[in-house]
């Protein structure tokens, strides 16, 4: 039997590539991986980068680099804080929005596919396994 880890490894990679494949489609210039930054500051309406630093446990300077990147796609706006002048807010444009909801219906094609596989019950039970493990 396989190690766990390796399963979910398995996991994610077929996500990626199904995302990129469907990405591809769409001609979104951006990684999948990155899909993930949009659906947070979606989720959250309005977020800093510290906390997308925080959240995903990554560098200030590799998040500066997503967020330049999704700037100049004109998928996120940046504004002042007008409390800390040192920090600005991060949403999506209407560019973004756009894009999110069709990323959205990917995530929800990618889960289709993988419910495809089993009954209702085993599914279900998929489900409730991952949500304990993350």
């Amino acid at each position: 039997m396989e190690l766990m880890t390796q399963m979910i490894f398995k996991i994610l990679k077929l996500y990626k590539s199904f995302m990129k494949e469907e990405m591809e489609k769409l001609h979104v210039n951006i990684p999948p991986h990155q899909f993930k930054f949009l659906k947070v500051i979606n989720k959250s309406k309005q977020c800093k980068a510290k906390d997308l630093s925080l959240l995903f446990d990554c560098d200030k300077a590799h998040i500066a680099r997503v967020i330049k990147k999704l700037e100049r796609l004109d998928l996120i706006i940046k504004n002042q804080d007008k409390n800390d002048l040192r920090s600005e807010y991060i949403s999506l444009s209407l560019k973004g929005q756009k894009l999110i909801k069709k990323l959205i219906k990917l995530d929800h094609l990618f889960e289709k596919k993988i419910k495809a596989k089993y009954n209702e019950n085993e599914f279900k039970q998929l489900k409730n396994l991952l949500d304990k493990l993350a």
